[in-house]
């Protein structure tokens, strides 16, 4: 998967600071959130830190891996988004899939895939938006 990113990262990176305003942590606290629901959570976490540490670090930084740098504020935000959101639907998280396969093996019924989504509404946005709220509001 990182192996065909390596041109999308490149591209994110170049383009992020043009949005430099329009990107904060609220900004990548959201859209991290988004993808990681929709996709599995190291590409979304992957892609949003090739934005984050492409911007001028208004926090405190971090040097990370391959010497990137990121502020740290941006980094939570990512590394929050990234985790508390994979757990919005099976496909977002690799184990909530394999709970759910395992279930079926078992001869548990799990829900389906909207209804987990409707169920996770419930219990997980709220946790992610207080989340949100608290820390990079």
């Amino acid at each position: 998967i990182f192996a065909t990113m390596i041109l999308t990262q490149r591209f994110l990176e170049a383009i992020a600071p043009q949005y430099e305003r329009l990107v904060s942590p609220w900004f990548l606290f959201l859209v991290t959130g988004g993808l990681s629901a929709l996709l599995d959570n190291a590409p979304a976490y992957a892609s949003m830190l090739s934005i984050g540490s492409s911007l001028p670090a208004g926090y405190p930084s971090i040097k990370l891996f391959s010497g990137l740098e990121i502020n740290q504020v941006s980094l939570m935000a990512i590394s929050t988004a990234s985790v508390v959101f994979g757990a919005m639907t099976y496909i977002g998280n690799g184990p909530n899939l394999i709970v759910k396969t395992v279930a079926e093996r078992e001869g548990v019924k799990p829900p389906t895939f909207f209804v987990y989504i409707i169920w996770a509404c419930i219990f997980v946005l709220p946790v992610a938006c207080l989340t949100a709220i608290l820390f990079f509001i």
